[in-house]
């Protein structure tokens, strides 16, 4: 068999911190290798290096003999299909869109997928037998239908080989055994696969090889007779197990042990013990004790809501990213959890407790694209003492009402705050107040103050004549935006920038649509890109130069586009966030560089020292600032 991917001494992680260290393995066509290991041992880091996402330290990954370095993103979709533990989409998608996402790689910049492309996306539906889900929407499917769909997203792609993380989490026994069963089939196919799981049976049921992971490092691989063994997982995992073999011999099983029949369990953990209160039944009722209320206090919300909160608040959810941020950045250990899986800034540089939050969903209609993933159950699970609005739009009878009807449905007191830019130094005082962190809340907003002090009273000597025309591109046609005054693009207005597009505002999702007649009408001077495809070499910004719409624009004739960085959040949106600070002092100095004099590399050393207490030293800022600089 030949080996589709390579490795050979890995060594990875994120800056100077190393995660997977010296790993060298191999998988072959039609060969299924599973990785066992326990949470934080670099599994996932591990697939990030694989896919290309973070940087390699030492260390070679071969794809199909090439360094993967030295291929773009593009490349190595076309020879990895990749299927991630989770999945929202932005937009309430049929099925049969999202797995036809799959073809972009296989698809023109600008062109639309063709007849044959939804043919292959059918395919890949029929292959694992879900050809019925097609026109179902995506994010009204269960768990297990989702899992197949995401699956045959990547089968789309025509890969040759799968990277699946965790392909079974969150399934119910059946739909693990159907899922394990459809990967099997893609093997016995010709797809190399490699996986991660949690459970050692599945390697029994789905597994040429497996390899044990710890600490980093490969410790054990091989055929999983050899590897998987009641000493091994005693080593991994710290726990007891026994082999069994059942049905004649033909399967073998790991069964997890409780040591001494639980009473270990019972003595470790006194609060599982079950009491025998039934010898009390004829006993008199003991004298009930005065109940003990919880200390609160009545916050008065920027809705004018007045709403009786815990004065003790341990714990904070916010049904849009942008509390999220802010409440990293104020008391990071009281976020009870997130509305979205962490996005690539975050994975790259927040702490692991922040990771592996639980995630909670988004107030679709509010926020998110109208894609309503918000979580009731979980979120009562969580149990937050606060549930917080930051609002992407004014401030209405929609979005008060919305969390009227939360808190009547929770029981959890909800709050709603102004998300605007210019708004940002009250919301710090008052969210670090009902955090009780007013200290740090009074250092981050006087810091804002001053910053944007200084942005406004330079901005006032421009005469609108020499203000500067921005145009913001989204997504990778460019055809999506934000109009003057959307929190989404605010920046600019804030910025001193003049926003071109004289377009209606839609609410929370904001990417209103406009036309390529459109943009050479408002020919911008500036252009601020995110088309959300990464650091693909295709992506939008490189395109422009040699594309004949937009190389006609004065904007990139004279090179003046430009993609906001980012670090934890965007520095501009997706999602708006605190560190629109940041990104309001790159943009003024993006605009009027003889204004404002910025030392670009200082600002960003200082900013995310103070907001999120990480020493970034002058080449990071460097890295960070990239061609923006």
């Amino acid at each position: 068999m030949n080996a589709i991917l390579e490795i050979d001494r890995l060594t990875c992680g994120y800056k100077a911190k190393t995660v997977v260290n010296g790993i060298s393995m191999s998988v072959s066509r039609g060969e299924i290798l599973c990785i066992l290991g326990p949470n934080g041992v670099g599994k996932t880091t591990f697939f990030k290096a694989m896919m290309g996402f973070i940087n390699v330290h030492s260390g070679k990954i071969l794809l199909k003999g090439k360094d993967i370095r030295r291929l773009s993103y593009t490349d190595i979709a076309r020879t990895i299909g990749y299927v991630p533990q989770y999945h929202t989409p932005p937009f309430p998608f049929k099925v049969l869109d999202v797995v036809t996402m799959g073809r972009t790689s296989r698809i023109g910049t600008f062109a639309v997928p063709s007849k044959a492309d939804r043919e292959v996306a059918e395919s890949a539906l029929e292959l694992l037998g879900a050809l019925h889900l097609r026109d179902k929407i995506y994010t009204e499917i269960s768990g297990g239908e989702r899992q197949l769909v995401l699956i045959a997203r990547a089968i789309a792609q025509e890969p040759e080989m799968l990277v699946m993380d965790e392909p079974t989490s969150n399934l119910d026994f059946g739909n693990q055994i159907k899922v394990l069963d459809n990967i099997n089939r893609l093997a016995d196919s010709g797809l190399g696969i490699i996986m991660t799981t949690h459970f050692p049976n599945h390697a029994f049921l789905s597994g040429n090889r497996v390899a044990l992971m710890k600490h980093g490092r490969i410790i054990d691989e091989g055929d999983p007779d050899s590897v998987i063994t009641e000493q091994s997982m005693k080593n991994v995992y710290g726990i007891n197990v026994r082999m069994m073999d059942i049905d004649g011999g033909r399967v073998k099983t790991c069964v997890p042990l409780l040591e001494d029949g639980g009473e270990k369990m019972k003595k470790n953990f006194p609060f599982m013990n079950i009491k025998d209160v039934s010898k009390h039944r004829d006993e008199p009722p003991a004298q009930m004790k005065k109940p003990q209320m919880p200390d609160t206090r009545l916050i008065t919300d920027m809705a004018g809501r007045k709403v009786l909160v815990n004065s003790d608040v341990r714990g904070v959810f916010g049904y849009n990213p942008m509390v999220t941020a802010i409440t990293y950045c104020l008391a990071p250990e009281k976020i009870s959890g997130l509305c979205m899986p962490p996005m690539p800034p975050e994975r790259m540089m927040a702490q692991e407790d922040y990771l592996s939050l639980p995630v909670l969903g988004i107030m679709g209609k509010l926020f998110g694209g109208g894609v309503h993933t918000f979580n009731a159950e979980a979120v009562k699970k969580a149990a937050p003492d606060v549930i917080i609005s930051m609002s992407l739009y004014k401030i209405d009878e929609t979005e008060v009402q919305t969390a009227d009807n939360l808190q009547a449905e929770l029981g959890i007191p909800v709050l709603i705050y102004d998300g605007t830019l210019d708004r940002t130094a009250d919301v710090l005082r008052r969210i670090g107040d009902l955090l009780g962190v007013s200290e740090r809340a009074e250092e981050l907003a006087s810091y804002f103050e001053k910053k944007y002090e200084r942005v406004t009273s330079k901005l006032a000597k421009i005469p609108v004549k020499d203000r500067k025309r921005v145009y913001y591109a989204q997504s990778p046609t460019g055809l999506l935006t934000e109009p003057r005054g959307a929190r989404h693009g605010e920046v600019i207005d804030f910025a001193g920038g003049i926003n071109v597009a004289e377009v209606f505002e839609q609410r929370g999702c904001g990417k209103t649509k406009v036309s390529a007649d459109d943009i050479i009408r408002w020919d911008p001077e500036v252009i601020i890109i995110m088309s959300d495809e990464m650091k693909s070499q295709d992506r939008l910004i490189n395109r422009m130069p040699s594309d004949p719409f937009w190389s006609c624009l004065k904007a990139v004739r004279k090179g003046h586009i430009y993609e906001p960085p980012g670090g934890m959040y965007n520095w501009f949106d997706r999602p708006p966030s605190v560190n629109r600070l940041i990104g309001l002092v790159w943009l003024t100095d993006i605009l009027y560089p003889d204004v404002f004099k910025w030392d670009m590399t200082d600002e960003v050393m200082e900013f995310y020292s103070l907001f999120y207490r990480m020493n970034i030293n002058e080449k990071q800022a460097a890295a960070m600032l990239g061609t923006s600089k």
